[in-house]
């Protein structure tokens, strides 16, 4: 959860400079860090290697309506195509 706040403060810094691609690419990380460390309190065991928010989200407990699950998937979406361009 620490290092996921530090990622929401870099995100901020990234947004304030304009560095867009960066700012998305933070939120995302910070969401998928805080997923996971959600799905290690439930399951007491580590989380799955994916960055696909959704299917982490879905693997919990956690109770999010339909559109926190499209922003979820808009997110990873530019987040793998920032990550994986090609």
């Amino acid at each position: 959860m620490d290092i996921a706040e530090y990622d929401l403060e870099t995100a901020k810094s990234m947004f304030k400079s304009r560095r867009y691609l960066y700012t998305v690419f933070m939120c995302q990380q910070a969401l998928e860090k805080i997923i996971k460390a959600h799905y290690i309190l439930e399951k007491g065991k580590e989380a799955p290697g994916s960055h696909n928010l959704s299917y982490l989200a879905g693997l919990t407990a956690l109770n999010l309506d339909e559109s926190q699950l499209s922003f979820f998937d808009r997110l990873t979406a530019f987040y793998i195509q920032g990550r994986y361009p090609t």
